[in-house]
């Protein structure tokens, strides 16, 4: 049994077994090469590998994950009802143009499949849509412009855009 550090009081069986699902968590998480398996949507974006056939990328910047082809592949999910996919944080730079550029070149143009799904509460893929990178960019633009021009009126400077349940599915590919 394990000791509540604050209180001293014994934790109760649903607690021990949250305690020790989490390290089976780290320790598989491990095993199959997932670093930082905590890190926000992390776990979502291996389940996502696993569940896609794609090998989860080593590396926390970047792409989330490599298809079968060896192309590069960027995960979106949410837990909402309405499937949404929110592109934020994304690097500050000096002028719109540099930052169409990086868009282009390190953040939207350059991973040739976005996925975008939805879970239910327990983290199961409810239903997901592939879409081609020129066509996230297209619906994406016109609202990082918006977003670059307001930056100055935020706490947190980087851009950030939505694709809507709507574009997404007009412009993917169901595959779940």
């Amino acid at each position: 049994t394990y000791r509540n550090l604050n209180k001293g009081k014994i934790m109760t069986p649903e607690e021990e077994n949250f305690i020790r699902a989490r390290k089976d968590y780290a320790k598989a998480a491990t095993a199959i090469g997932v670093t930082d398996p905590f890190n926000f949507g992390r776990g979502n974006e291996a389940v996502a590998a696993i569940m896609f056939g794609h090998t989860i990328s080593p590396k926390l910047a970047g792409a989330d994950a490599i298809n079968e082809k060896g192309e590069l592949v960027e995960y979106k999910s949410t837990i909402q009802k309405n499937l949404t996919a929110t592109y934020n944080g994304i690097s500050v730079q000096p002028t719109w143009e540099k930052l169409v550029e990086y868009l282009k070149e390190k953040k939207i143009l350059n991973i040739p499949h976005h996925y975008c799904w939805r879970t239910d509460d327990y983290g199961d893929i409810c239903e997901a849509y592939k879409l081609k990178a020129q066509d996230v960019y297209d619906c994406l633009l016109p609202k990082m412009k918006r977003s670059y021009e307001n930056r100055h009126n935020r706490k947190d400077p980087r851009v950030a855009a939505s694709l809507s349940n709507t574009e997404i599915k007009k412009y993917g590919r169901r595959v779940i």
